[in-house]
């Protein structure tokens, strides 16, 4: 947080006065736009003078009072009650209706109230009153987004990436606008008012068999995980009761009590590497076989991932519904806020539920004859994201193609393919996957032409992309054994240590034996050649090698 400038005889005994620190959890798939209060300290502003001071700046009497107003209202946000944060916040801009602080802070409780266009036109107040306000700029943005404007969200965002390129935020918004980008110009132009099929499903449609219906769901227990209320598992099932009674019929779920039993896996995690996208709260990964489901497996975060987005029963409610919609089948978004599959949830999370839009795209899914509907037919033989699914006709063009330019040894080629299609689906694991692929073979060509830096770098970026790749991990550890090696060689011994002692880390956490074996010995020499005898003895010892 930016420290303010005070005068040091007259000034609010405020620490976070000056920072709005509005915060907005933008995500693409699914998951959270909130704006969060305001960051507020324990004291209240005292006057020293007659004169208070923020940024530097003069403030009056009453300005200092409307900002002690919107303390409260931000404390009461917190607390739950947006009613009575929206009153106090209102009182705050009646003693001050053109301070850019107390507007502002409307506007973050209007948005939390449903009133969006008020809350819109309140943070352009505050822009138009102090236009240097990055955080009032991205609320601004995500309310646009998060209420269904996006074309006046996609120019907001850009706007506040040419403004604040270095920002925090600046690469959730440049992922927001390359993937609304290429969404929006091939959108579907007519929306049906009954359903949002065509949207979220059109020609990929999947679902379960009737066989296979009631649905067998395992449910992990989440009672030892942080950030877990028993509260959670009830809003669960309220979740499931929730599309049973949409489908008028058609869903059913039963509970099992192992997960060999289950067609849907629901587990409870403290981990966010446990999901692609951390600030989405959640993830469902289908496991496809032409137009019928084989598998699902839905993992649901259970501890804040950021200051914007806290976890209560209502968001958990909504976050497990979203995802157990992907699960039947839903792959893509409603365009419509006011669904429980829009692509992001509406700021005034608390009244959304399953709509009529949402039961009647479901029943149409369940009730079409698929042999009927032209599709592009996906076999998966591990889990895909709904993102997968719903752009399958597209993925399945771009994978095509990267594979075409990997087998011609073109990694370079196939590297771009992956990435111009990461950037536009950035939700999807099977692209993320394949990107990854070819991250490590354009790394071993790097290597085989002893271009050790470039490979290296090139698998760290495979690893990133894929966290378990194995061949990533491996080809780490080989990396960093053969700049070890290369330096010996050269007699830079000096050089070589610390890439060879990298080398034996990775290769323990690999349980990657002959590589390690070799590791160790090259160390134990370099040891030697330093003058490190002590030290290369106990390299000798511990890993049975003979320094050469």
């Amino acid at each position: 947080m930016n420290k303010r400038q005070m005068n040091r005889r007259k000034m609010i005994r405020h620490p976070h006065l000056t920072n709005l620190n509005i915060v907005i959890l933008l995500t693409l798939a699914f998951g959270v736009a909130l704006i969060d209060t305001f960051m507020v300290g324990t004291q209240s502003p005292c006057l020293a003078a007659d004169t208070f001071m923020m940024d530097g700046k003069a403030i009056s009497a009453k300005e200092a009072q409307s900002a002690n107003l919107v303390k409260e209202s931000m404390q009461t946000l917190e607390g739950g009650n947006v009613q009575n944060a929206l009153k106090q916040a209102q009182e705050a801009v009646a003693l001050a209706p053109e301070f850019y602080y107390s507007v502002c802070a409307l506007g973050v409780c209007q948005a939390r109230s449903g009133m969006s266009d008020d809350a819109i036109a309140s943070f352009r107040k505050a822009l138009s009153l102090n236009p240097n306000q990055p955080d009032a700029l991205w609320s601004l943005s995500a309310t646009l987004q998060s209420s269904g404007r996006t074309a006046e969200a996609l120019a907001s965002f850009k706007e506040f990436l040419a403004k604040y390129p270095a920002n925090a935020r600046a690469s959730q918004a440049r992922a927001f606008v390359d993937l609304m980008g290429s969404n929006h110009s091939q959108a579907v132009t007519s929306h049906n008012p009954e359903d949002y099929f065509d949207e979220a499903i059109g020609n990929n449609p999947v679902r379960w068999n009737k066989e296979n219906i009631p649905i067998k769901i395992f449910i992990s227990d989440g009672s030892s995980k942080r950030g877990y209320k028993q509260s959670y598992a009830a809003e669960l099932q309220n979740a499931l009761k929730a599309w049973e009674d949409a489908s008028n019929g058609l869903i059913k779920f039963v509970q099992v009590d192992k997960q060999e039993q289950a067609s849907i896996v629901f587990l409870w995690s403290d981990n966010p590497k446990d999901v692609s996208n951390p600030a989405e709260g959640g993830e469902a990964l289908l496991r496809p076989l032409g137009n019928s489901l084989a598998a699902v497996r839905i993992t649901v975060l259970t501890i804040d991932i950021d200051q914007g987005m806290h976890l209560n029963d209502q968001l958990i409610r909504l976050i497990c519904t979203h995802e157990l919609g992907h699960a039947l089948g839903i792959a893509g978004h409603s365009p419509s806020p006011n669904d429980i599959m829009y692509s992001s949830l509406p700021l005034d999370y608390e009244r959304l539920k399953v709509s009529q839009r949402d039961a009647k795209t479901l029943r149409k899914l369940y009730s079409i004859d698929l042999a009927s509907v032209p599709h592009a037919s996906i076999n998966a033989q591990g889990l895909l994201s709904a993102s997968d699914i719903a752009n399958s006709s597209d993925l399945v063009t771009i994978t095509r193609q990267a594979t075409d330019a990997m087998n011609a040894k073109d990694y370079d080629k196939a590297t771009v393919l992956l990435q111009e299609g990461v950037a536009k689906y950035p939700d999807s694991v099977s692209l993320k996957h394949n990107l990854g692929a070819a991250l490590n073979n354009k790394g071993l060509m790097a290597m085989n032409a002893r271009q050790f830096s470039k490979a290296l770098a090139t698998f760290q970026e495979a690893l990133v992309l894929n966290p378990d790749s194995n061949a990533a991990k491996h080809n780490i550890a080989t990396v960093h054994y053969n700049m070890g090696l290369n330096s010996m060689r050269a007699a830079k011994f000096s050089e070589a240590e610390p890439e060879l002692k990298l080398a034996i880390e990775k290769c323990e956490e690999l349980n990657f034996q002959e590589l390690l074996t070799k590791a160790a010995s090259e160390y134990a020499t370099a040891l030697e050649k330093l003058g490190k005898s002590a030290a290369a003895k106990q390299i000798e010892a511990k890993y049975k090698v003979t320094a050469d």
